[in-house]
């Protein structure tokens, strides 16, 4: 920090065109790790309990970033937010490919108006969505790639976020998602924008969510044009949502149902289902707090390959309890456990996100171990906020 400080104080004294006493920028981060227990793993070579170091985070994924900010008068403000994630187990960056993976844009906000924004970002249905989830998308464990889809980030967006009080709108289009999957498939354009073919890997959507005193509702929608070729038929994966909360004094309820239906260029189904959620968080004392979420997906049809009719599976659910304990505002310890049954924790599948995540590849570390229906899993960690 006080190096960015200097940094700042050294551009002042180079331009003194510049509003350096009404700007700023901020380093910031979450590193968040523990030791869990996963049942019925498997790998490659072998199946059974595994013991380790979490790999992306419990409470919060592990990240680091830089945020700034301009007042250019008249309400408006300049600014723009550079996020990357880390594994914190052995300090790699998550994306090779993307330093600022989680976030990388820039926008101008109004007063009254809202913010534009463009670059990298988070969907308008994530964003609404969020706070309507029981963990608010904790790694450990809620299955977030399955409610929110795994392209809940997008390249190449613009958004608009209208911020009324208790009431906010988002709208955004994407004019290539750099999402690389469809179902199982990888797409040769990952990164869109097709010359001749817009809609290819093109996306689009928006939310409405209101947050008062007592009671929230949200709801929003999802597009994304997948292709898996330049050439090739653009499919359809469409996801829909509504959700509520409400709160009464030391404890809030929440819930939600989340639609899907996504499909290949050829009419195939790659995923249609059907998730409800619901849950619980109930602040035992200003530092402690318990947490609880059931989840159940309805899998009508799904298969990875366009070329493969698509058929339905076993309904997977979850449960999942976390206990939370405050040391500090940015200090804190937590104990979290999930039953899974008819698919991995976080029902972390090739089927649901389009890559290997960790819990439902048997070439991954974790992977459920194969002809097993349920899985446990248990862990205990430590999160800094900085």
């Amino acid at each position: 920090m006080r190096n960015i400080a200097v940094a700042a104080a050294v551009l002042c004294g180079l331009s003194s065109s510049l509003a350096c006493a009404q700007s700023s920028i901020t380093l910031y981060g979450v590193f968040d790790t523990g030791i869990e227990y996963v049942s019925r793993a498997s790998t490659a070579t072998s199946v059974g309990g595994l013991v380790g170091m979490q790999k992306y985070g419990g409470l919060s994924a592990s990240r680091w970033g830089l945020r700034g900010e301009e007042d250019l008068g008249d309400g408006l403000k300049a600014s723009f937010w550079l996020e990357s994630g880390f594994t914190p187990g052995d300090g790699k960056l998550v994306s090779a490919s993307q330093l600022f993976y989680r976030q990388a844009a820039i926008g101008l906000t109004k007063s009254g108006f809202g913010k534009v924004s463009l670059g990298r970002q988070y969907t308008s249905l994530m964003e609404s969505m969020v706070n309507f989830l029981p963990f608010k998308t904790s790694v450990a464990y809620e299955p977030a790639n399955t409610i929110a889809g795994a392209a809940y980030r997008e390249d190449n967006m613009v958004k608009y976020t209208g911020d009324f009080g208790s009431t906010h709108v988002l709208a955004h289009y994407s004019f290539g998602t750099g999402f690389a999957f469809q179902g199982g498939q990888m797409s040769s354009i990952p990164n869109g924008e097709v010359p001749g073919n817009s809609r290819a890997q093109a996306a689009f959507g928006g939310g409405v969510y209101y947050l008062g005193e007592s009671l929230g509702v949200a709801a929003g929608y999802d597009q994304i044009n997948n292709a898996l070729t330049a050439m090739s038929p653009i499919g359809e994966d469409r996801k829909a949502f509504i959700a509520a909360s409400y709160e009464t004094g030391p404890i809030r309820f929440m819930g939600g149902y989340r639609w899907r239906d996504s499909r290949y260029g050829n009419g195939v189904t790659a995923i249609r289902d059907n998730i409800y959620w619901a849950g619980m968080s109930y602040s035992m004392t200003p530092a402690m707090k318990l947490i609880a979420g059931y989840y159940y997906d309805q899998v009508l049809g799904a298969s990875l390959s366009p070329n493969t009719k698509a058929a339905g599976l076993p309904n997977f659910s979850q449960f999942t309890l976390m206990g939370t304990y405050s040391l500090s505002k940015r200090t804190t310890v937590y104990l979290v456990s999930a039953y899974a049954h008819n698919g991995p924790v976080d029902y972390d599948t090739l089927l649901q996100t389009g890559a290997s995540y960790g819990y439902g590849n048997p070439t991954t570390m974790n992977g459920l171990a194969n002809g097993q229906k349920s899985q446990v899993a248990v862990a205990a960690g430590l999160r800094v906020i900085f």
